[in-house]
């Protein structure tokens, strides 16, 4: 049985799902309707954390990489764009629509980062239909080493005195 991490952005991925449909209206009607409205839907996401940075995966089938728009702002790292139709449908009724599941039209999602993200270097890479975005974490987040300064043999006490028995 494979085994799947329970995080707050599962938790909250079917509630932000459900939201949009409520707020986005049928995406059927932008084109079974002679007024075109605007689509939404939203992309799959995953997020890891490595030793030095953050990384998102996101699912953007379809869509070309010129239609990618990624903003930092405040924290808050936001992937935004659009994926075409890829076909129009014909007003003289040569043909029918059976189904239509695929989604299509703009998407936007955002993603408050931890402070310690270094804003210069957050690079993306878009291959087969999947956006990754690295945000590297700053230098001081990093784990590090601390030096302990002293000399062996050396007592720890009230300043001035070194032998503790002052107390």
């Amino acid at each position: 049985m494979r085994t799947i991490p329970v995080s707050t952005w599962n938790r909250t991925l079917p509630l932000t799902r459900a939201l949009d449909e409520m707020l986005g209206g049928n995406r059927l009607m932008g084109f079974l309707d002679d007024q075109e409205k605007p689509l939404t839907w939203i992309p799959p996401v995953d997020i890891w954390e490595t030793a030095d940075s953050y990384e998102l995966y996101l699912d953007l089938p379809g869509v070309r990489a010129d239609h990618i728009e990624i903003l930092f702002d405040r924290g808050a790292l936001t992937v935004a764009g659009t994926r075409e139709r890829g076909w129009s449908p014909n007003k003289d009724e040569t043909h029918r629509v059976h189904t239509a599941e695929r989604f299509e039209g703009r998407f936007s999602r955002s993603f408050r980062l931890p402070q310690h993200v270094d804003a210069d270097r957050i690079e993306a890479s878009f291959n087969d239909g999947v956006l990754v975005v690295r945000a590297s974490k700053a230098q001081s987040a990093l784990p590090r080493r601390i030096k302990v300064n002293g000399t062996v043999g050396s007592e720890i006490g009230p300043a001035g005195n070194g032998s503790g028995s002052d107390i």
